[in-house]
C-alpha cells in the first residue's frame, strides 16, 4: 500500500494536476490495490468532482489538455482514497443517474441494480400511456417509484412501503428533489399491512438468502 499512498500523495499536493495525469495515477492506484472496475471508478470519480455526472466529460476534458484545480484536486484524492477501501462509487459521490432520474443515495439503502431499470421499461410498456396509482413494495431509494413516475402522464402516483426509516426518508427526499413530492407517498410498513386499490403493484427486493424463502 505504500506505493498507493505515495501516489495519492502526489496528486493532493501537485499544484497542477492534468486531467490525464490524474486519472492515469488513480487507475494505477485502484489496479494495485484490485479494486474491481478501476478504470470505471476512477472515471466516474473524477467526472464527479470536475461538477459532471457523465463520465464522457472526462474524455472531453482530457481532449481540452483541462487541468485540476486545487479543489478539484482535492476532492479527487479523497474520492479515490474512499474507493481504495471499496466503498461504491455510489455512496462516494452521494448520487446515481437511473433511467432518466438522478437520485440521492447513501448507506444502509442498496444502490439500485441495473435490471431494476429493465423493469422500469417492462412496466412501462406492459402499461401504457394511462394514468396509474401504483404501489412499490420495499421502494428502498425509491427508484423503481420515481422513474415510473417520472414517465407515467400526469394523475398518476405511488404509494411506496419499505420497512426501513433510512429508505424512507431517503425516497421522500428524492421525490422532493424531483418535484414529485405530492403525487409519491412514502410510509415505514411492512407489505403484509398494505391495504387499498391500486392498478399494479411494483417491487424489485433485495436479494433473498435460499434459506429465508422455506
Amino acid at each position: 500500500m505504500r506505493r498507493i499512498g505515495l501516489i495519492m500523495l502526489l496528486l493532493r499536493h501537485a499544484s497542477s494536476v492534468a486531467v490525464r495525469t490524474a486519472l492515469r495515477d488513480a487507475v494505477a492506484a485502484l489496479h494495485k490495490a484490485k479494486v474491481p472496475e478501476a478504470e470505471a471508478s476512477a472515471e466516474w470519480l473524477l467526472a464527479h468532482a470536475l461538477g459532471e455526472s457523465d463520465r464522457t466529460s472526462v474524455t472531453r476534458a482530457i481532449a481540452r489538455k483541462q487541468d485540476l484545480d486545487t479543489s478539484e484536486q482535492a476532492q479527487f484524492s479523497a474520492f479515490v482514497e474512499r474507493r481504495l477501501q471499496r466503498e461504491p462509487v455510489q455512496y462516494i459521490v452521494g448520487k446515481w443517474a437511473f433511467h432518466d432520474v438522478e437520485l440521492e443515495l447513501e448507506p444502509p439503502t442498496l444502490i439500485p441494480r441495473p435490471e431494476t431499470e429493465e423493469l422500469v421499461d417492462l412496466v412501462l410498456d406492459w402499461w401504457g400511456s394511462s394514468t396509474a396509482h401504483f404501489a412499490d413494495v420495499g421502494c428502498g431509494s425509491g427508484c423503481l417509484g420515481l422513474a415510473l413516475l417520472n414517465k407515467l402522464p400526469e394523475g398518476s402516483s405511488c404509494t411506496a412501503i419499505d420497512i426501513s426509516e433510512e429508505a424512507v426518508s431517503l425516497s421522500t427526499r428524492n421525490a422532493e428533489k424531483l418535484g414529485l413530492a405530492s403525487v409519491y407517498d412514502a410510509s415505514l410498513l411492512p407489505a403484509s399491512e398494505l391495504a387499498g386499490a391500486f392498478d399494479f403493484i411494483v417491487s424489485n427486493p433485495p436479494y433473498i438468502p435460499s434459506q429465508d424463502l422455506r
